[in-house]
């Protein structure tokens, strides 16, 4: 078990340094702080399960390799490589999945609109305005599948504007006046999510 435990604290730092990070920016991708990052490089503790199947993951490395096989710089530098293309590609097909569908909500717009064009002949332009924060919507979605607490909390900003600047729109569209006063509203909200950033942003010192 001691071997073990030796091996993997040495495969954990050889592996960190051919990714060229730091302990404290490896701790901010993992969310943990720097100090259970030495703790396991100098082998005085050792990552829960879920946590080493993560950074198995991130390394591009066989949970089995490490923790029982040694792993020289070239190993460690190749499997860097090879994992670096392997998170482009997945950040890639995020990136597709997620245009595609803020796409479908354009479409729906304009479809929407066309509809009721040719039918009724009703000029409804406002279904391209409320598209905008449905794509906020999507993205918020996706973010919160897919990414960490700072896109979230960028993306929910967006909605929030988006959706009151398209209240404001729907409001003047009626023939109402003096609504601008609604933006006020995104203040206090806006407010709250750098005070939840706050929150969620520190890190704690897992074992």
């Amino acid at each position: 078990m001691e071997r073990e435990k030796s091996l993997l604290a040495t495969n954990l730092t050889t592996l960190r340094k051919a990714e060229k990070l730091t302990q404290l920016e490896l701790a901010e991708i993992l969310s943990y702080s720097d100090k259970s990052i030495s703790k396991w490089e100098n082998g005085d503790t050792v990552p829960d399960l879920d946590t080493l199947i993560a950074l198995s993951n991130f390394y591009n490395v066989a949970l089995d390799t490490l923790c029982k096989k040694e792993l020289d710089a070239s190993t460690a530098q190749r499997n860097q490589a090879e994992g670096a293309k392997k998170r482009r590609a997945m950040t890639r097909n995020k990136i597709i999945i997620a245009l595609l569908s803020i796409s479908l909500v354009w479409f729906t717009a304009t479809f929407v609109y066309v509809q009721l064009l040719l039918i009724y002949h009703y000029n409804y332009w406002m279904a391209f305005v409320w598209a905008a924060p449905l794509s906020c919507l999507v993205v918020v979605i996706f973010c919160a599948i897919w990414s960490s607490p700072k896109p979230i909390i960028a993306a929910v900003s967006a909605l929030v504007w988006a959706t009151l600047f398209a209240l404001h729109l729907n409001f003047v569209s009626l023939g109402f006046d003096n609504f601008a006063t609604l933006y006020f509203l995104g203040i206090p909200i806006q407010i709250a999510l750098i005070l939840w950033s706050g929150l969620n942003f520190k890190k704690r010192s897992r074992q």
